[in-house]
């Protein structure tokens, strides 16, 4: 029998794949190491994401308080409207949407909040509360001369 081209590439293919599917047997048992390593992606196969959380008013007012930030900077933290964080904090509206997963954020992390969102008033919590507010009120009279 003859061997051509095809015949000669067609046998060298096969013969690849079985070196492949050897090594590939060998790293599944930690005999050897993949010559590289990827990630895919996350899909809704391989996970789903928590429930987002229902937040009263009091809940609000405590992220809020935590962060030590009045309503006004609380608002342009989350970037909502100073209405909508009152409207919030009265139980007038519940918060919903992408604003319910960015109060779990600050519930939960409230430093990611200070130093991503408000990373003017991340170095000022060091101080001590009564300290930083006379410190505030000193920035800001000197501002407006």
């Amino acid at each position: 029998m003859q061997h051509n081209k095809k015949t000669a590439a067609k046998g060298s293919f096969e013969s690849r794949l079985i070196k492949s599917m050897e090594q590939a047997v060998d790293i599944a048992k930690g005999k050897a190491k993949p010559a590289r390593a990827y990630s895919l992606p996350m899909t809704a196969r391989d996970t789903t994401a928590t429930e987002a959380p229902i937040y009263g008013e009091e809940e609000i007012i405590q992220i809020r308080k935590t962060l030590g930030v009045s309503q006004r900077v609380f608002s342009d933290a989350l970037n909502v409207s100073l209405g909508t964080v009152r409207s919030w904090e009265q139980g007038v509206r519940k918060p919903e949407g992408s604003s319910v997963r960015l109060l779990e954020v600050a519930a939960k992390f409230p430093q990611v909040i200070l130093q991503t969102l408000l990373p003017t008033l991340a170095p000022a919590r060091s101080a001590p509360v009564g300290e930083r507010r006379i410190s505030e009120r000193r920035t800001a009279h000197a501002g407006r001369r």
